[in-house]
């Protein structure tokens, strides 16, 4: 299951820049921030994927460093 969890301090507002988390079962994938308003799920949704994206980016870079650093 996928899931995003709002885990902001109880104390943030419910509008303005929220920290979430992205889950695959119970594996934390990325964390982001997210600029939540009313009608913001969609932008949520894509905010997600972008950070998932920007993770998995750095990793293959990181690993090819790592790989070029083996040789």
């Amino acid at each position: 299951m996928i899931s995003i969890v709002n885990i902001s301090p109880e104390h943030t507002p419910a509008h303005g820049v929220n920290q979430y988390v992205l889950k695959e079962d119970r594996k934390v994938l990325v964390e982001y921030s997210h600029n939540r308003t009313a009608n913001s799920l969609v932008q949520r949704l894509r905010d997600a994927a972008d950070a998932l994206e920007a993770l998995e980016k750095k990793q293959s870079v990181n690993v090819y460093e790592l790989r070029n650093k083996a040789a």
